[in-house]
This record gives structure tokens, C-alpha cells and sequence, in this order.
């Protein structure tokens, strides 16, 4: 799907039904990555890809590069939120949740996310001014532009259908997803044959990174339960006596300072055998736990020092990193905002896995 260049419809697609707004492209961006999150489940790739498209139309229009750069930085960490995310699936298999309920857990706080960034997004743009407003474009055209781009909207709605729905499981899901694409860019005649090996190649690759970190996170956790760290954990916050909501806190910051520094897959793996069962036994929901822990590390793919969706849009648009932070601290702000809300309200993400039920 990345290779039959999807960004590019997904886009404009966004950019008719929603372009004639103040900041209108603006929240086109933030729409394309929503979408193309539900396709890709990586925040990275997101940023990249709809950063090569989004990037130069936002520029082309008069939009700051530092806001269209800090947006598309932004806006990339829905993918951890919009499913199929990688890092639920990395939580489900080392916490030895359901994936199935981790996906629906975060796709709430996802839409809560975009609506977010695109107010954000609009406030900036009306207080600033440094837009040009797009012409008015008239339903057919976005009615045509729909039309191009159904292959591609179709992929979310069978994997989250799918699942929601009890017709497969997350993992038949991605055997049926992966079907889907294939047929559909052969169809549409973007992707030959002859493409496909290395297609393959690309994709094995990743398969094999994730089996890796995998590999290693299980056996981290067996090694920490033989040990016994997390009942001296357990252990020494109990007799401490902090409030079990001040834990919570405490490894938010804790997550927050690693994130600076490493990999969201990283600090899953890292300290996620330890935390899980602590907040279990807490008595806290896993579910909305998790929801919490990905939109932390992905405070830390856009702040100092390492922030790879900063580095990947630097790359992508040319853009000078210090650039990119500061277009994107509104937006840091913001996905900080959805943190707390979803902190004080589970509810947006254990009720819908509740109905799964």
C-alpha cells in the first residue's frame, strides 16, 4: 500500500472535504495521518510518508514551515493510537493482553487525538494568519477524489470491522489485509510484478525487527519473574506508602524521560514486565493503562534529544530540526492535553472493548 503511493490520494481526499476550513490543509495533514495510521501502525512511517505529500502542499500555500513541519510531526504519533498500532501488539504479547482489546482501546483516544491537533491546527492558523485559503471546491470534485481513494479507505474499515465485528481475529485480520493489498495494488496497476521481491524483501525485514524485539521482551520478562523484581517492587511501594495514583504518576515520568532517549518498542519491552504487573496489582485497568503508556512515548519521538519523527521530517522536508520542535511544542502540548484527559476518563478506552465482549 505505501509503495502504490496512497499518501498522495489519502491526502487529497482530506484536502477536499476539508480544505475549505481556516487552516484548511492544515487539518488535512493531521486527517491523512489518522487515516494512513490505520493502515501502517507505525508512527514513523506515518510522519514520513505524509510529510513527503503534505509538507510541500502546506508550503506551496503559505502555511509556516515550522507549524506544517511540527504538525506532520505530531500528527504522526496517532499511529500508535489508531489501529493496527505495533506497539499494542508489542503490549499485548509482553503484558499477555488481548490485542484484539488493545486495538479498540486506543482507537477513542485516537479520534480524541486528531480532533485535538485539527482545533489546535485551526486556532493557530486563524491567530496567525500565515495561510492562503484554498478555492471552493465543489462536490464533485470530492465526491471524485472519494472515489479514488475507496481502495485505500477500504483497508481500515476490514481490519477494524473485522475485528470489532468477531468475523477474525487481529491476526487473520493481517493475513486478510495483506490479501487485500495485494489484489488491490495489482489491479490498480501501480506496483508490478517485478516490484513485489523486493517488496517482500522490505517487509521480511521488518517482520524479522519485530520477531527480534519479540524474542528478547519475553525473555526479559521471565528472566525479571524468575528474580522476583517485580514482587520486591510490588513490595517496597506497599510498604512506602504512596497512593496507588501517585505511582501512576511516578512511571509516567518515568516513561516520559526514557522517551526522550529511546524507542517507544524499546521502553515497552524495558520496563513494561515490570510495570504491568504492578499496575494489575494496583487495580487499575491494563487496558487504559497501555492507552497511557504509547501516548507517553510518543511525547518522546517529537522532544529533545533524539525525537525521531523530528529527524524523519528534518529528512523528508528539508527542514531545519530546531525548526521542527518548535512548529511542533503546540502540539506536544496537545498530545500532553489528551494524556490527562484519557488519565481522568478510562472510560474512552476500556468502554469500547467492553462491548467486544
Amino acid at each position: 500500500m505505501y509503495r502504490s503511493g496512497l499518501a498522495d490520494e489519502l491526502f487529497n481526499f482530506a484536502r477536499l472535504w476539508v480544505g475549505h476550513l481556516p487552516g484548511g490543509l492544515a487539518v488535512a495533514a493531521v486527517a491523512a495521518c489518522a487515516i494512513f495510521a490505520a493502515i501502517s501502525g507505525s508512527s514513523v512511517a506515518n510522519a514520513a510518508t505524509i510529510g513527503l505529500v503534505a509538507i510541500p502542499a502546506m508550503v506551496a500555500f503559505k502555511y509556516d514551515k515550522r507549524l506544517a513541519a511540527g504538525l506532520v510531526a505530531a500528527g504522526g504519533t496517532i499511529g500508535v493510537l489508531i489501529p493496527p498500532s505495533t506497539a499494542m501488539i508489542l503490549i499485548g504479547i509482553i503484558a499477555e493482553e488481548s490485542i484484539g482489546d488493545l486495538f479498540m482501546a486506543g482507537l477513542i483516544p485516537g479520534i480524541l487525538l486528531f480532533t485535538l491537533l485539527s482545533i489546535a491546527a485551526i486556532v493557530i492558523c486563524k491567530k496567525t494568519g500565515t495561510y492562503q485559503p484554498l478555492p471552493k471546491v465543489f462536490w464533485r470534485e470530492r465526491l471524485t477524489g472519494t472515489k479514488k481513494a475507496i481502495g485505500s479507505l477500504m483497508m481500515p474499515v476490514i481490519i477494524l470491522g473485522g475485528i470489532y465485528t468477531g468475523v477474525f481475529t487481529p491476526t487473520e485480520s493481517a493475513a486478510i489485509a495483506v490479501v487485500y493489498a495485494l489484489i488491490y495494488v495489482l489491479f490498480i496497476k501501480r506496483v508490478k510484478w517485478a516490484q513485489l521481491l523486493e517488496i517482500i524483501k522490505e517487509s521480511t525485514k521488518t517482520v524479522a525487527m519485530a520477531a527480534i524485539l519479540l524474542a528478547g521482551g519475553i525473555s526479559l520478562g521471565k528472566v525479571v519473574a524468575m528474580l522476583q523484581v517485580t514482587q520486591n517492587v510490588c513490595a517496597y511501594f506497599a510498604t512506602a506508602g504512596w497512593p496507588a495514583w501517585l505511582i501512576i504518576v511516578a512511571t509516567m515520568g518515568l516513561i516520559f524521560v526514557l522517551g526522550m532517549f529511546l524507542d517507544g518498542s524499546a521502553i515497552v519491552l524495558l520496563i513494561l514486565p515490570i510495570l504491568a504487573p504492578l499496575v494489575r496489582s494496583l487495580g487499575f485497568d491494563m487496558l487504559w493503562y497501555a492507552v497511557l503508556f504509547v501516548i507517553n512515548t510518543e511525547i518522546g519521538l517529537i522532544t529533545p534529544p533524539i525525537g525521531m519523527n523530528v529527524f524523519v521530517i528534518q529528512q523528508v522536508s528539508g527542514i531545519d530540526a530546531h525548526d521542527v520542535i518548535r512548529g511542533a511544542i503546540p502540539f506536544v502540548i496537545v498530545i500532553a492535553l489528551t494524556l490527562i484527559i484519557v488519565a481522568f476518563f478510562p472510560i474512552l478506552s476500556t468502554w469500547l472493548p467492553s462491548t467486544m465482549r
